[in-house]
Order: structure tokens, then sequence, then C-alpha cells
């Protein structure tokens, strides 16, 4: 099983959001003929969470998150309107990996905001029902 498939069970059995999408394909904002996949969305309380994971570095993920927040800025009205995600007013981006046990909110300009590390699924667990 992927990290991508193990993360999308845990967004799942958290019961933490309203709605989650795994492995959900979006149209590029700048060139419409393309998708974008993002590995599992969530929903709560008007936010949206993205979440990317990766076994590889961190700092090699950062240019892709910040893409995650101009993709979802750019085309908030047809992903609402037309793909069905609930209406958001937030965005946030998050990269886990599941090996090293973290969690890292970054924001737009790609700057880290919180880092959770977590010795198991249920801590994990805990941290996203306080997100």
């Amino acid at each position: 099983m992927t990290d991508e498939d193990k993360f999308a069970r845990i967004l799942e059995n958290s019961n933490c959001f309203s709605f989650s999408r795994y492995n959900y394909l979006i149209r590029h904002n700048i060139i419409p003929q393309t998708f974008i996949e993002i590995d599992n969305l969530a929903w709560k309380r008007n936010t949206l969470f993205v979440f990317e994971g990766s076994r590889g570095k961190f700092t090699d993920k950062i240019n892709q998150l910040k893409e995650r927040f101009n993709l979802f800025r750019y085309n908030k009205f047809s992903l609402v309107q037309e793909e069905g995600l609930p209406t958001f007013q937030n965005i946030r981006v998050f990269y886990y990996n599941l090996k090293t046990q973290r969690l890292i909110e970054i924001n737009e300009s790609g700057k880290i905001l919180c880092t959770f590390s977590y010795k198991d699924i249920q801590e994990l667990i805990q941290i996203l029902g306080k997100l």
C-alpha cells in the first residue's frame, strides 16, 4: 500500500473532516488541457486542507506545495461549482512523511508555519483533529 493510500485511510478513519477525497485530478489553472494530481483533500469549517506526501526530502517538495495554493485559489469557483467540492474560504497545505512521522504546514510562499511530529497513527489522528 502506498503512503498516499495509507494517509487517505488515516484521514477517513480519523472522522476529523466533513469531506475527504483521495487521488483527485484538478484542471491546471494556467494550462487548462492538463490536470494535476492531488494526493489527499479534506474539508473542515470552510477550510480546504491539501495533504501531499513524499518519501523524498521536504525541500524538494516546496515548489509543488506552493503551486497547490495557486491551483486552489484560481480554480476555486470551478472546483466548487463544477467539481462538487464544498465551499471553502481558506486553504491550508501540508506535507506529510509517514516514514519520518512528520506533518508540516506551509504558507503560500513556501515558509514553514508548523511542524508536527508524532509517534503513531493515534497521535497523528489527534493532531488532525486539532487542525
